[in-house]
């Protein structure tokens, strides 16, 4: 394989990591996972739910120790996924396809401990065990954990009334009781993703090899015997 197809090939490896991660330049940022799975509470006693995001937190903004403010954290690619506390097999996922601020963010010897957002926008559920299509749901974190907020369709509400700084938790327009432990983590590509990267070298080997072996086939002269060619600049 010629030099060019190396620098080729080791350039779709790094987009294809840095694109399985959902950031356009991870040199810049650190990526974390972040999970949580409380019940949701008085509101839907049947109700348990467990969700995942993506952070985004620059370079200039990680500190060892204490809570820091700054431009650029961003919290993604969330889902919380619904279930039944009486039937777990029956699910429904909800996913928040937006990316929202982060207010700040708690580190503690170099680790990450906490985060607040924004509210991601509302997702309606049809589940069964969450109002059966009558609530939507947002998704907002907090010091305390991550939370949901449940609006009954037709509530319209400015500021959000599920905001615990509100004190407002009903059933038409509140929050889960039990906010959800978040745990974080460094991302890292998912096994899937090296196995589609090996995929993608392999199938640029193969090829590579197919034109050599081409080109090193013998060439029919005009009396039918073989005449040898010479390729520059390969």
């Amino acid at each position: 394989m010629s030099h060019a197809s190396i620098r080729t090939a080791f350039a779709y490896a790094i987009l294809t990591v840095g694109a399985a991660l959902g950031v356009a330049d991870s040199a810049e940022a650190a990526v974390y996972r972040t999970r949580w799975d409380p019940p949701y509470g008085q509101w839907f006693p049947d109700l348990g739910w467990s969700g995942t995001s993506a952070l985004f937190i620059p370079d200039s903004c990680l500190v060892n120790s204490g809570t820091v403010a700054c431009a650029g954290m961003t919290a993604g690619f969330a889902q919380a996924e619904l279930f039944s506390l009486s039937n777990p097999s029956s699910t429904e996922t909800l996913a928040f396809n937006q990316i929202v601020n982060l207010s700040s963010a708690t580190f503690a010897n170099g680790l990450l401990t906490a985060v607040t957002s924004d509210f991601f926008s509302p997702v309606l559920a049809t589940f069964g065990a969450a109002g059966g299509g009558a609530y939507s749901f947002s998704l907002k974190f907090t010091d305390q954990g991550a939370f949901l907020f449940h609006l009954q369709n037709g509530k319209e509400t400015s500021p959000p009334c599920g905001a615990p700084s509100f004190g407002i938790n009903t059933q038409s327009c509140g929050y889960s009781d039990t906010f959800g432990q978040m745990s974080f983590s460094l991302a890292v590509p998912e096994p899937e993703t090296y196995a589609m990267l090996l995929a993608g070298l392999g199938l640029l080997g193969f090829t590579a090899r197919r034109r050599k072996l081409r080109l090193d086939q013998p060439v029919k002269g005009p009396d039918g015997g073989c005449q040898s060619i010479t390729l520059s600049g390969r």
